[in-house]
Order: C-alpha cells, then sequence, then structure tokens
C-alpha cells in the first residue's frame, strides 16, 4: 500500500514568511540609496502576481530557514529579557556607624571635657553653675566627694537669671 502525503495549502502566507518578506523590503527601502539597484532587486522578489507557494518556496531555496527560525529565537529572548523589570536589589544591612552632625560631635566634646564649675552660695545651701560670673546659667547642686570636699553634681537643679538663683521645685 502506497502513503501518499498530503501538501498543506496556504490562503494566506504564514506569520514567519511574513515576516521576512516584511524584513526583505524594509531593508531594501531603507539601506539601497540607489534606485535603480531598488528596482532591480524589488523586480526580482516574488510580490506580484504569485501563489503563497510561491513566496514559500521562494524563501526556502534562498533562506536557510533552521538557522533562520534559530536565530529568532534568540532574538526573541534578548528582546524579552530587555523588556523584563529588573528587580531593584536590596540594600544590604551595613554595621557602619552612622556620621553624626557637627552640632553634636561638638556638644560631645564639650560633655566629655571638664566644665569648670563655680561655687555660688544661697540662703546657706551650696550650688554650682559654669559660669564664672555667676549672673547667669544652669545651677547644679552640691555633694561631697571621696575626700569630704564639696564638689557639683549632675543634677541641675534650677538656674541662675541676671544674679539671682531660682530653685526648681
Amino acid at each position: 500500500m502506497a502513503t501518499t502525503y498530503s501538501k498543506n495549502t496556504y490562503k494566506t502566507l504564514p506569520k514567519f514568511y511574513q515576516g521576512m518578506l516584511y524584513c526583505t523590503v524594509n531593508f531594501i527601502e531603507q539601506h539601497i540609496t540607489d534606485p535603480v539597484q531598488k528596482k532591480n532587486l524589488y523586480a526580482k522578489l516574488p510580490i506580484h502576481d504569485t501563489t503563497v507557494e510561491d513566496l514559500i518556496s521562494y524563501f526556502d531555496s534562498h533562506v536557510d530557514m533552521v538557522k533562520m527560525e534559530q536565530q529568532y529565537k534568540i532574538m526573541q529572548k534578548e528582546h524579552k529579557a530587555k523588556e523584563k523589570p529588573k528587580p531593584k536589589p536590596k540594600p544590604k544591612p551595613t554595621k557602619a556607624k552612622p556620621i553624626k552632625s557637627t552640632k553634636q560631635m561638638e556638644k560631645k566634646k564639650e560633655e566629655d571635657e571638664p566644665k569648670i564649675m563655680y561655687l555660688y552660695t544661697m540662703n546657706g545651701t551650696r550650688y554650682w553653675t559654669p559660669d564664672d560670673e555667676l549672673y547667669n546659667g544652669p545651677l547644679y547642686s552640691s555633694v561631697k566627694d571621696q575626700d569630704g570636699d564639696p564638689s557639683p553634681s549632675k543634677i541641675q537643679v534650677g538656674f541662675l537669671e541676671n544674679g539671682v538663683g531660682i530653685v526648681k521645685s
């Protein structure tokens, strides 16, 4: 028994062959500047008064379709990769210390350096202030150090205003 193969008959040019035809025409139009050469190339293309099968056989005889499909798939993958939005990389946690402003650094230097404190007495009670004129500034309570001498504490208990001590309750 003899097996017969039926040949596909196309009503329209398949999509891949359409792309080949459009690319060929576009290439001629865009890159060939000599009008005589353009006319000759268009005359060689089976565009007018041809069947779909004639166009398919033309491209099959002039183009290595297997290689062309492979190239097409590669280009398609590259195109999809370019269009795909890339996720933003997550910032890596760093153990770096935050940068302090100049004001914070100056304030810390002032805190680290020992202040010269002046004794201020009000109603028989000792207070300490960094103001050498005893006129304006904070007032700190007085405590006895290891030797029993009076020294300033770190607790602010009031302030001096125009030479008058005001103690917070």
